[in-house]
């Protein structure tokens, strides 16, 4: 049930929250009235009211739709994107198709050189890791060797 908030253009601007059959509705709607009258609720508004731009060349100006047209196509492309492999997973899981692998991807004669040359890198590496074992306890002998003076 909406509660009158008074007579006169500017009131209607304005509501206020009492409880059913509140004795202070009378008086409230009065002191409204004459504020109305006396212009006060005028000024009230007035002073909430955002001021207009001040700025010749319009730096200020809030941006509109076409000024960021771009922002929202890369969004939707990506979500088109997105959604677009969403469904081919979806496909392929109801089909069963399986995804590529290792076997699949690389011919089989291709496979012995790779085996090969991974085998050569990993050789490095574990050469690799020697050496910085033995740079490791070198270092940790020198530092022993300065703590043992001091």
């Amino acid at each position: 049930m909406p509660i009158p908030a008074g007579v006169g253009t500017h009131l209607q601007l304005f509501a206020f929250g009492f409880q059913k059959n509140s004795p202070y509705l009378g008086l409230f709607n009065y002191y409204l009235k004459k504020m109305d009258e006396k212009g006060a609720t005028h000024k009230i508004l007035a002073s909430y009211k955002v001021p207009d731009q001040q700025c010749p060349d319009y730096k200020g100006k809030a941006l509109g739709f076409n000024s960021c047209i771009t922002a929202f196509i890369v969004i939707f492309c990506g979500l088109f994107v997105a959604l677009a492999m969403f469904a081919a997973e979806q496909v392929t899981r109801c089909m069963n198709i399986s995804m590529p692998t290792y076997d699949t991807l690389i011919p089989k004669t291709a496979q012995p050189h790779l085996a090969t040359h991974m085998a050569a890198e990993i050789d490095e590496l574990k050469r690799d890791k020697e050496e910085i074992q033995k740079r490791i306890e070198d270092l940790q002998n020198k530092l022993d060797s300065i703590s043992e003076y001091h």
